[in-house]
């Protein structure tokens, strides 16, 4: 599901970069996207599930807690401190 977010977000940054009217921090979050996709996939859930200090940290931990909400899963989104 991390992944498909990601996927997500980055395919959206990356029309912005395409069409030429991304800002340079769309620019920058692109690349902290693509980072953080490249490091989900390299997390091992075959043998055991991942611990929880063992997922890669979000480029945006308040938008993907959000979007785990949405999608259901509020007992696994990170706790966001107030």
């Amino acid at each position: 599901m991390l992944t498909q977010f990601s996927a997500n977000m980055i395919a959206t940054l990356q029309n912005a970069v395409d069409l030429q009217i991304a800002t340079e921090a769309e620019i920058a979050a692109l690349r902290s996207w693509k980072i953080y996709g490249v490091e989900l996939n390299r997390v091992d859930i075959v043998e055991e599930p991942p611990l929880d200090n063992e997922w890669p940290t979000s480029p945006n931990d308040a938008l993907t807690a959000a979007w785990l909400v949405a999608q259901g899963f509020d007992e696994t989104a990170p706790q966001i401190p107030a």
